[in-house]
């Protein structure tokens, strides 16, 4: 095999794997966005009320929100009234 041959062989090589890097790299793209939903915040939410009785003949209730983030984006809340 001569030099010309081999820089012919190791250029196809290289030109091989790169294509290969990139649709590896387009499919993992794909599964991490599109198929497990990365890009979508996973907040849940849990409120509850609970009645704790009557005073005046108006009922007192009390609310609570419990905020949970089970994904991997971050929630950035300012405002929660």
């Amino acid at each position: 095999m001569t030099t010309a041959e081999f820089k012919d062989l190791a250029e196809a090589v290289a030109a091989l794997l790169t294509s290969l890097a990139i649709l590896v790299a387009g499919a993992w793209a794909y599964w991490k966005f599109v198929l497990q939903m990365e890009r979508e915040p996973r907040a849940e939410f849990d409120l509850s009320a609970e009645f704790l009785g009557r005073q005046d003949g108006k009922w007192l209730i009390e609310v609570s929100a419990h905020i949970a983030n089970k994904g991997k984006v971050r929630h950035r809340m300012t405002n929660t009234r």
